[in-house]
């Protein structure tokens, strides 16, 4: 059998498997569906996440296996300003390859700016400090005594804040 005609062949009996599996309603894309989460005190956690979709700041619309909002809680700085701290982690695909990012939001929950490609979730150690798990010599602590920090290390790794774009904010 020329392979054009496998091709057709296999494809064919796949169409006609997944008629019959939908017919009866089992999906077989279980797997697939994009899971969203959402950890934290309520209603607060589900706010900010909504005002992270809405800002276009790491949540995706669609396209990823699953994904994870965590509110870790809020950090001050010694002028009194109040900064609510989110972790999101984007699972992609089969390959499970996760997209981290560290986001800074207002006191009264407006989102101000993210940190991209985080390798792991900090902890909060208030008032003033995110306190990431490893005990490198070369940083595993961010201290918001002055505000946002516009960069950190953590373990020799440079991170950049990253400011609220205006233009790419959605609306609902």
């Amino acid at each position: 059998m020329k392979v054009h005609a496998k091709l057709a062949l296999t494809s064919l009996s796949a169409l006609l498997l997944w008629h019959t599996v939908a017919a009866h309603g089992v999906d077989v894309c279980v797997k697939h569906k994009d899971k969203r989460f959402v950890t934290g005190p309520e209603p607060e956690a589900h706010k900010l996440y909504r005002a992270a979709c809405l800002a276009n700041a790491g949540p995706w619309p669609s396209g990823f296996t699953e994904e994870d909002f965590i509110y870790l809680g809020i950090l001050h700085d010694e002028a009194g300003n109040s900064y609510k701290i989110g972790y999101i982690s984007t699972i992609l695909g089969e390959s499970g390859r996760a997209t981290n990012r560290l986001l800074v939001f207002i006191g009264d929950g407006k989102y101000l700016g993210r940190y991209s490609d985080q390798e792991e979730q900090p902890a909060l150690d208030p008032p003033l400090t995110l306190e990431y798990p490893n005990k490198a010599k070369l940083g595993s602590a961010v201290v918001f005594k002055n505000g946002i920090p516009p960069k950190f290390w953590i373990d020799g790794d440079n991170y950049s804040f990253e400011m609220a774009n205006k233009s790419s904010m959605r609306t609902c």
